[in-house]
Formats: structure tokens, sequence, C-alpha cells
């Protein structure tokens, strides 16, 4: 089954905050890893990605319904946001240059409780620092950490009724 639209155009703006932040951290000298690697995925996939790096995929779970008005649901599009690293995860030679505590940190002041840039949708970003990992995913060894983003977007009510 194919996503929404709107969870992709949610996943790219994500990562595209995420890589906001690595312009912010850099205050004027070249962006560093992980935060100049942030990828929008479907579903998480190392052979398109260069260590150490960020992803947002689909993989945080199904889609949640929190009422609404007469005309459109309010829907939460969950997102898992991972910091992958090179090495042996949380040690000096993971070569994230991040500190799990740090990117959580940030993750969570970037986005909870606020709006999505460019997703006129998203009225609100809800972060979860607790999400279920897939164990099988493709070298989850190197998942240093992880939380998920639920985009909450206002969305029109499909027509299901008959004439």
């Amino acid at each position: 089954m194919p996503t929404p639209p709107i969870h992709e155009r949610i996943r790219e703006a994500i990562a595209s905050e995420l890589r906001a932040i690595g312009v912010e951290l850099a205050d004027g000298s070249p962006v560093e890893p992980p935060w100049n690697r942030a990828y929008a995925m479907e579903l998480w996939e190392p052979k398109q990605a260069v260590l150490p790096c960020l992803s947002v995929t689909y993989e945080g779970g199904e889609e949640q319904f929190r009422g609404g008005t007469n005309a459109s649901d309010d829907i939460g599009y969950p997102v898992l946001v991972a910091m992958h690293g090179v090495g042996p995860v949380n040690t000096p030679n993971d070569r994230t240059g991040t500190l799990p505590i740090e990117f959580r940190d940030r993750v969570r002041g970037r986005f909870h409780l606020k709006h999505l840039a460019g997703v006129p949708e998203v009225w609100q970003c809800e972060f979860v620092p607790n999400p279920i990992i897939n164990l099988e995913l493709p070298q989850y060894e190197k998942l240093t950490t992880a939380v998920a983003i639920i985009a909450w977007a206002r969305v029109e009510r499909a027509y299901t009724g008959s004439a």
C-alpha cells in the first residue's frame, strides 16, 4: 500500500528541518555529519545513505485518528527519526559527532508541540521518545538512537455516503 502524499511531504519537511539544525550548529562553518546527511525515505535502506547520518522513515507506525470537524479529520502521521553511526554504537568510534541525548533534545525542541514548516495541513507535531524499533532493520547495530514524531494534520474527510 503506497503511503499518502502528505506523509511523504511530512518526511521531507522533517528531514529539511534536521538539516537546518545542522546549519545552525555549524554557525558559519561547514555542516558536520550526521546533520548534513538527513535522508527522507519510505523505509530505511542503508545502501541509499552515507554513514553517519539521520534518517526519516515511514517505520514509525500506523496513522492515528483524533477528532476533527464536520468536514475534516485530525490524522497523526508517525515517522521514525533515527541517528545512525559508523562503528560500535555510543563509542568514540561511532563517529556521529553528536551524543544521543543531544540529538534527542534538539529534535524534541525543534518539533514538539510546534507546526511543521512546508506542510500547511500539519497543525502540531508530537515528540515520542520511545518508539518501537524493528530489530530486523538493515544495519540495526549502527542505530545510535531513535525517536518518533507524530505530525497531526487536518485533512478533508472523503465523502462516503450515497446520493
